[in-house]
């Protein structure tokens, strides 16, 4: 059974996933300018397909997200360490 993922490790994959779908879909949009009018109306009649690039935004915002909330406990945590009053505190010469 694989390891689970550090909180950093699923906000990196879940933006990188939003990166790849952000990217596939602006590769696509490329490739379907050079298609037939008959090939886009196809497309086009897939249902939600307009609302790839909204979804990859919403997977790069929610990446972004928990690395921000990843930073925030790090700093804190850092902060704690530097702290000689706290508790938990141990220097070690």
């Amino acid at each position: 059974m694989a390891a689970k993922f550090t909180a950093r490790e699923e906000a990196e994959a879940i933006q990188a996933f939003g990166d790849e779908l952000a990217s596939l879909t602006r590769g696509f949009d490329r490739l379907v300018n050079r298609m037939s009018n008959e090939a886009i109306e196809r497309i086009n009649a897939i249902p939600e397909q307009d609302h790839l690039e909204t979804v990859a935004k919403a997977f790069q915002a929610i990446g972004e997200a928990m690395s921000r909330a990843c930073d925030e406990a790090e700093e804190a945590d850092d902060r704690r360490r530097a702290n000689p009053l706290e508790r938990d505190f141990r220097r070690f010469a």
